[in-house]
């Protein structure tokens, strides 16, 4: 007879020869594992536990098909009837159960267990069986348990680890504690107390559940002493982690050195620690730091690959990390300088807290160049108090602003500050070239740290695994495997101690990386895959906001992952953050989930970042993020419209020479210039971008976001003097708006042509988008757009020559934005523009005196207000006006000044004038050399503006030199070659170019000047 064999535990089966046996209905199956179990019954036994609901005649018939089946089933007489009341198994069966092997007729019994007995078998009208099963599975239930609690016993003696039978014991039951606690006990005695402790969160969870209950106060006290091992562990190992420190300890001696000349000198320091990326840069760094014996303040900030395009971020943490220094000090601020300050890092409005209320300005309402005026004072005023320390780490991704800004501030010689950076080597940031004075004067030290050496990395391993003897062939190893890195180094000996012995590992940084996270939970690597999404510090209640886990659960899986030490904990005043404890960490995590994967976490953590909008300047903050994972999570839309109101912000300015709002422009040595080329690399991912969307199928929302890209690189390339592109950008704009019926884009279209006519001097042209700009705003008299056309008309009126009409406007776009319903703030510069205007038609009538009123008045607003946007322009004036007057000292104070805020800005309208004025003062006082560069200057400018007038202007600066080179011999050598023709040639030049400017005086002046030199000109 073919050999049986019988499953009762877990889903019950029945083989026969190899092959399942299938019973044709379910209680002939109950009867055979009835049988099984029992060896033999009774057919009055049978009947009344299968079918005793029904007849007794009607019970027989069925428990005889029954056999009959079950007999069909195994095409064999498997069940036999020795006599005609009894039913048993056929003795000469080749039977084969795991009940008899459990019972221990066979091997072990704790490994036949595979569930409960009869595990889902249901029969139908069979309620004496169920109950029957409903016994023996408790009566093998509590069999099983017993050897589980025995086989614990054994194990605990034998040192093995009891996971395995603690865990079946919870599966068994659930509401087990005493299992929990062995469970836990045995989590925490192998380090595992995160473990631990999410298992005591699990049974917490169950027990209030399902019973409404906490659990026992046994468990509870396990749950605490667990929790203050843990603590106890991680400061353990966190003492442990920054006390090992090696084999940089000559370089730590410089820094040392430095610091100390620092404070013997009272003068600025700089230190540039160099090397590959895991070399220990800022493990050099933290040791420095944690040797101090001096108390001293630390700004500290990182650079990030992902932010290297956006200004001025890395400053962001160190300008809030002012605020609390600022209050420690006690300062009182001027209200101008928190507020300008504010206008770019809008976290230091904090510093004002308590002091009389400030003006708020909205993006863009606010002066550069004052605010790194401010922003060196106050360090410089923090300096003198406290000892005051700069850390910036991986400068090889600080944007170009934000490296300008490091500069201004550790070559000023008004504050005191040492200075650490970090930076890859190989990068060319240039860093060490702008620090070139500090290191002339001996104030720049430089640190380049090396790979580790064999017998260094003998040494480090040996120190670091000191309960290991490595012999000099696995030192080899290591150091082939490391190649002498420090992080890889330390990667691969923490490896080696959480396995406790050096094993076969592969020589690939990849395998060194992935061994680190092989014992990390599942929910730790989760959470490690969400972290790998930020380059940067992360709050806590971020990953509460993206996860939905309450506080406990993401803290318990933080800790495991810190006690790993694969991330850490970061100081914040105000919140939690964590980090990973190195980039390359970071990015092995992240490089190893797929794409689809990430790029849907990137959306997830968008969407959450993108809910603390709340539109006001504050939200700055947020657009680098916004744009970074709206990217990669493969989201155009979002991502262009965040691009779109990062680049905004670069570009905030109306398009004119007195805009109400100020634009990134006035700063010192050009701080917060952003270059052209940058600029250009914007437009160029927009325009991709857009094309991506238009691909993907138009709709107003694309629209929208041409016409707004139409805007920023129109008004750009219209200021670079890129006219041609510049104004049909902008007409591609005012066709769009038209046809939508956008007002307000119909305006600011009209005004940015508008601005191209003043600049180029097209009075016509200028005369038609007036009059577009005022059809479009009839109805909308009381705007600010009312008052700037009064400006614009009158200064149309000017250029026309018609003096009368202009002033009448101008002094009625005065009194307009005086009025108290309108921000005085907000449109100072619109005022101040005016008084230069009715400054210019005064000097046009050769009225000088009252024009220097006029511009002075133009000045003391822009002082006053601290808006320096114009302030070039305003000095240029008033030097043509003390020119007129005679007075070359006041001229050239004034011409000198303008230069100066030219030179902190982008702006070039009147520049050439200013650089030509000064060339010939420079003649005058015989500083030929400089007078030649202030023209070549010059002439550059004029070139780019293509304005008529200023171009008229050079020719007459060019006449008058020219006419000084006859019996001056020097000045003929520095200038025979620029001004090469003679003296009628330029008179000419410039009188044809200046009839385009009928009310200028200067013709007239040329018109003289050809007279007197014989030239027959009249």
């Amino acid at each position: 007879m073919s050999p049986i064999k019988v499953q009762l535990f877990g889903t019950p089966a029945v083989y026969a020869d190899g092959a399942k046996v299938f019973f044709p209905f379910r209680k002939a199956e109950a009867l055979f594992y009835y049988l099984v179990v029992n060896r033999q019954a009774s057919r009055d036994e049978l009947v009344n536990i299968l079918w005793g609901e029904l007849t007794e005649e009607t019970a027989r018939k069925n428990l005889r098909n029954a056999l009959y089946k079950i007999k069909k089933a195994f095409n064999a007489d498997v069940l036999v009837s020795p006599r005609k009341a009894v039913i048993m198994l056929n003795p000469a069966l080749d039977l084969e159960t795991d009940l008899a092997q459990f019972s221990g007729r066979g091997k072990t019994d704790l490994e036949v267990y595979q569930g409960p007995f009869l595990q889902g078998f249901l029969v139908r009208d069979g309620d004496a069986f169920e109950e029957w099963m409903l016994q023996k599975r408790n009566q093998y239930q509590e069999r099983y348990v017993k050897l589980l609690y025995e086989e614990i016993k054994a194990r605990n003696c034998a040192q093995l680890s009891v996971d395995e039978p603690a865990l079946r014991l919870i599966e068994v039951d659930e509401f087990d504690e005493k299992a929990y606690r062995i469970l836990m006990r045995h989590y925490a005695d192998t380090g595992s107390y995160n473990k631990a402790l999410e298992l005591y969160e699990r049974l917490c969870s169950i027990l209030e559940r399902e019973l409404g209950v906490q659990p026992e106060e046994q468990t509870a006290a396990l749950h605490l002493e667990i929790l203050h091992k843990r603590d106890l562990v991680v400061k353990s190992v966190k003492a442990e982690r920054e006390a090992f420190f090696f084999g940089r300890q000559q370089e730590l001696n410089r820094l040392c050195r430095a610091f100390n000349a620092f404070l013997e000198t009272g003068q600025t320091r700089a230190v540039l620690i160099l090397g590959e990326a895991g070399i220990g840069k800022t493990r050099l760094k933290e040791v420095f730091f944690n040797n101090l014996r001096t108390d001293f303040c630390l700004l500290e900030a990182y650079c990030y690959q992902a932010e290297e395009e956006f200004l001025l971020k890395p400053w962001h943490p160190i300008f809030s990390r002012l605020v609390t220094l600022v209050k420690e000090a006690e300062l009182t601020l001027p209200v101008a300088w928190v507020s300008n300050i504010a206008a770019f890092f809008p976290s230091f409005a904090l510093a004002s807290a308590g002091q009389p209320e400030m003006e708020t300005k909205e993006p863009g309402h606010f002066d550069y160049q004052y605010a790194i005026d401010a922003i060196l004072s106050i360090l410089a005023l923090i300096s003198k108090k406290r000892t005051l320390i700069l850390a910036l780490e991986d400068l090889q991704w600080m944007d170009t602003v934000s490296r300008n800004l490091l500069k201004n501030i550790l070559l000023n010689r008004d504050l005191k500050l040492f200075f650490i950076g970090t930076s890859r080597s190989g990068y060319g940031t240039g860093t060490e070239g702008w620090l070139s004075p500090l290191a002339k004067e001996d104030r720049l030290e430089r640190v380049e740290l090396q790979r580790f050496s064999l017998e260094e990395v003998g040494e480090f391993a040996t120190r670091y695994l000191s309960e290991l003897k490595l012999t000099q062939q696995q030192v080899r190893k290591i150091f082939d495997d490391t190649e002498g890195n420090t992080f890889f180094l330390i990667e691969y000996l923490n490896s080696v101690r959480d396995k406790g012995r050096l094993g076969a590992m592969s020589n690939k940084a990849l395998d060194i990386l992935k061994s680190r996270f092989v014992d990390v939970s599942q929910d730790g690597m989760k959470l490690l895959n969400l972290l790998s999404l930020f380059f940067h510090r992360v709050p806590v209640d971020i990953l509460l906001a993206i996860t939905g886990k309450d506080r406990q659960e993401i803290m318990e899986a933080l800790e495991e992952l810190e006690l790993k030490g694969i991330i850490r904990e970061t100081a914040n005043p105000d919140k939690v953050s964590v980090e990973f404890t190195h980039q390359k960490l970071r990015e092995f995590i992240y490089n190893q989930q797929p794409v689809f994967k990430r790029r849907q976490l990137h959306e997830k953590v968008a969407l959450v970042l993108e809910r603390n909008l709340r539109d006001e300047h504050r939200d700055i903050l947020l657009y680098s993020k916004l744009i970074y994972h709206f990217s990669e999570a493969g989201n155009t839309a979002k991502t262009l419209k965040y691009r779109l109101k990062n680049l905004n912000l670069y570009l905030d300015y109306c398009h004119e020479l007195f805009p109400t709002v100020i634009d990134f422009s006035g700063k010192p040595e050009k701080t917060f210039i952003v270059s052209n080329d940058q600029l250009l690399k914007y437009f160029r991912e927009i325009e991709s971008l857009l094309a991506n969307l238009d691909a993907a199928g138009d709709d107003l929302q694309i629209l929208d976001d041409r016409m707004s890209f139409l805007y920023l690189k129109g008004r750009h390339l219209i200021r670079q003097g890129d006219y041609k592109e510049g104004t049909r950008l902008i007409g591609e704009l005012a066709r769009l708006a038209g046809e939508r019926d956008n007002r307000e884009l119909i305006i600011k279209a009209n005004l940015q042509l508008i601005y191209y006519c003043i600049q180029t001097h097209r009075v016509a042209d200028m005369k038609h988008y007036l009059g577009v700009v005022t059809q479009v705003n009839e109805n909308d008299q009381a705007s600010e757009t009312t008052g700037i056309l009064l400006r614009l008309n009158g200064l149309c009126h000017l250029m026309s020559g018609e003096l009368t009409k202009a002033e009448e406007l101008f002094n009625q776009s005065i009194r307009f934005f005086s009025d108290a319903n309108i921000t005085m703030e907000k449109y100072a510069l619109n005022i101040a523009a005016c008084y230069n205007y009715l400054g210019e038609i005064r000097r046009y009538g050769k009225e000088f005196a009252k024009a220097l009123n006029c511009y002075d008045k133009a000045l003391g607003i822009s002082e006053e207000k601290k808006v320096f946007r114009s302030y070039s322009l305003f000095n240029t004036c008033a030097g043509q006006a003390a020119l007129g007057l005679g007075d070359h000292a006041r001229a050239f104070h004034y011409l000198k000044r303008a230069i100066k805020h030219y030179e902190q800005s982008d702006l070039i309208w009147r520049r050439s004038v200013a650089e030509s004025y000064l060339a010939l003062l420079s003649v005058t006082a015989g500083g030929y050399n400089d007078a030649y560069r202030y023209l070549e200057s010059a002439e550059k400018f004029a070139d780019k503006m293509q304005n008529p007038y200023e171009s008229g202007l050079i020719y007459l600066v060019k006449a008058q030199i020219r006419a000084k080179m006859h019996g001056n011999p020097e000045l003929s050598a520095v200038f025979h070659q620029k001004l090469d023709r003679d003296l009628a040639f330029y008179c000419r030049q410039g009188l044809e170019v200046l009839k385009q400017v009928p009310y200028c005086y200067e013709s007239k002046i040329l018109k003289e000047l050809a007279l007197e030199g014989g030239t027959g000109l009249k």
